[in-house]
């Protein structure tokens, strides 16, 4: 299993910013910190919004032979930007659109600069920069974390982000910090 808060890829992307004077921005936004996580914040309305758009009754869906189209009986589809891989997902971005009902619900991408997470509720972004971290709130409001490290001391379960699991080519994708902790968005496998 592959579990990826938005913080752990400070860990890999601890580096210089991209030279821009963002300093005096970053001090005028709120800080963010363990309490945000843990209160009813934007981003457990984001996970809401996204699980209503999931399949009916999480079923399995099935993918195409390129493995960048996920089907599932209710007509739910999800299509992925890559394809996504049968062997190992550790150095796989995600970045797909889940289709239902006849329109796009949700989309999700992530880079090395952050992600960005689309759903009925507005657009959630977070960007990294060195070890700080902004989000970004679908009604505009932003925090700002200049160490995010420091948030690894808040408790795990609050933190927003995503797990995966990769079983003989079978692959799920949770989304994490939501109002009930951990949520499967959808699994799928191949035909």
């Amino acid at each position: 299993m592959q579990i990826r808060v938005a913080l752990a890829a400070l860990l890999l992307a601890a580096c210089p910013g991209n030279g821009e004077d963002t300093e005096d921005t970053e001090e005028e936004l709120d800080p963010l910190e363990c309490e945000w996580f843990s209160s009813d914040n934007c981003w457990k309305g984001v996970v809401t919004a996204a699980l209503s758009c999931a399949p009916g009754d999480l079923e399995d869906g099935t993918f195409d032979a390129g493995r960048t189209t996920c089907t599932f009986t209710d007509g739910t589809s999800i299509s992925f930007a890559a394809a996504v891989p049968s062997d190992s997902l550790s150095e796989y971005e995600w970045e797909f659109t889940v289709e239902a009902g006849g329109s796009t619900c949700l989309s999700y991408a992530e880079d090395d600069t952050g992600s960005e997470v689309v759903t009925s509720e507005g657009t959630f972004t977070e960007d990294l920069d060195g070890f700080g971290m902004t989000i970004t709130c679908p009604d505009g409001e932003q925090r700002h974390a200049s160490n995010a490290l420091d948030l690894f001391e808040c408790d795990f379960a609050t933190l927003p982000g995503y797990a995966t699991s990769l079983s003989m080519g079978s692959v799920s994708f949770s989304l994490l910090g939501g109002p009930d902790g951990s949520a499967v968005l959808f699994r799928c496998g191949d035909p």
